[in-house]
């Protein structure tokens, strides 16, 4: 890896807590393809570095993930390297036990923030009473992929690891996953260390996020979109090796790339558009969007322009073999679940300019006009004169008022 403490966008590394754990967390990712060491699962990705503590060691997750959004875009990974305390129940946790930082996952995700966060290494049950239901679905939700450890050899929890049916995934956590930093594996000093012993829910996660990013490059690259968040972890629990129990407790399948992506191909769906004479997000031609998408479609210019005296207005959006709402004439709301049509539907306007020539005045000035619309243009003439008649494109008697 390429990364220094000069790299990170926020906060300050704390000497207390040393290097290593952070550097095993990055090396699974980010480690170049290149002839020294190991090879990182998405080495191409852009890594960036976030500190959750200041310089006087405070531990500032909250402000650490609002600042990870703050410098990523819809679609990329969030991992948070980090576990919580519960102390009712005097163990490790989900760092989402913590209001702010549940708060501040739920800001992250709600704006397409991929967030990978560990069960936590306290082997407890996340579905006990003492939790009060923050780790139930039906009480609150907020749209992390929440990471088990298993063993790499059946995919069974690790004693140590959190479960629960929040769970969502397990990666390795056995004693057994290489990466940089330690130097039990090889090294003597900092830049040429490796370890073959990471381990517990934070090489679970780890392996976790990669396998994230993976699936989230396959689809930007195969089909020009990401998978929101809810999306993203339907695919990877639903497409992996299934757990095995030889320790009770959910911690949720192993991912299964080879699945992932080959539900990420099955899953594209094509929403075609026809804009019309004004333009439209998304934009007039086909456009790829994975399966379950929530749309928010727009024409993005209404009226437009037909050259002089002519306008087209928008009136509304139909969409074939999918279920839309009409929120109003310029935007419709689908969940896309077939391929569909949307087509924009316009009507002509033309401009009305009457003027009465002098003493005089019109009742109708510089309207804009429906095509094929009759209207009445009266004209009513100055004290001590009279009516002459009408010039122009009229219809009707030019020479009543």
């Amino acid at each position: 890896m390429q990364i220094s403490e000069a790299d990170l966008l926020y906060g300050a590394h704390y000497p207390d807590w040393g290097l290593d754990h952070g550097t095993a967390s990055l090396g699974i990712s980010g480690c170049l393809n290149n002839a020294f060491g190991m090879r990182g699962i998405v080495n191409q990705a852009a890594i960036k570095v976030i500190g959750a503590c200041d310089g006087g060691g405070n531990w500032l997750l909250a402000d650490a993930i609002n600042q990870a959004v703050a410098n990523t875009a819809p679609g990329d990974v969030i991992l948070l390297e980090q576990q919580g305390y519960s102390e009712v129940l005097a163990n490790y946790c989900p760092v989402e036990v913590y209001a702010d930082v549940y708060s501040a996952i739920v800001n992250a995700t709600a704006v397409d923030r991929i967030v990978i966060e560990p069960a936590g290494n306290g082997s407890l049950n996340l579905d006990d009473a003492a939790f009060g239901g923050i780790f139930q679905r039906a009480t609150r939700d907020s749209a992390a992929i929440i990471v088990g450890a298993g063993y790499s050899t059946d995919r069974s929890r690790c004693a140590f690891s959190c479960y629960g049916s929040r769970v969502d995934i397990q990666g390795w956590g056995d004693v057994c996953v290489a990466s940089t930093g330690y130097g039990d594996l090889y090294g003597t000093i900092a830049s040429n260390q490796y370890t073959d012993t990471f381990s517990g829910t934070s090489s679970g996660s780890a392996l976790s996020a990669a396998v994230a990013a993976s699936v989230q490059s396959y689809a930007k690259a195969r089909w020009g979109f990401y998978l929101p968040p809810l999306l993203l972890r339907t695919n990877l629990a639903t497409n992996g090796y299934a757990q095995t129990f030889g320790l009770a407790g959910n911690i949720g399948p192993l991912p299964n790339l080879s699945n992932s992506y080959y539900a990420v191909e099955i899953g594209a769906t094509r929403l075609v558009v026809s804009s019309g004479p004004g333009g439209a997000d998304p934009p007039d031609g086909t456009n790829q969007y994975p399966a379950g998408k929530i749309l928010s479609c727009w024409v993005t210019n209404s009226p437009a322009s037909g050259g002089a005296g002519t306008q087209y207005v928008a009136t509304g959006g139909a969409v074939l073999s999918n279920a839309y709402t009409q929120v109003n004439s310029t935007n419709i709301t689908l969940t896309l679940t077939n391929h569909a049509a949307l087509i924009w539907q316009w009507k002509t306007q033309h401009l009305l300019q009457a003027a009465s020539g002098g003493n005089g005045n019109v009742d109708k000035t510089n309207q804009w006009l429906d095509a094929g619309s009759n209207v009445t243009v009266t004209a009513s003439a100055s004290n001590y004169h009279q009516f002459a008649g009408w010039t122009g494109d009229t219809q009707g008697d030019t020479n009543a008022p």
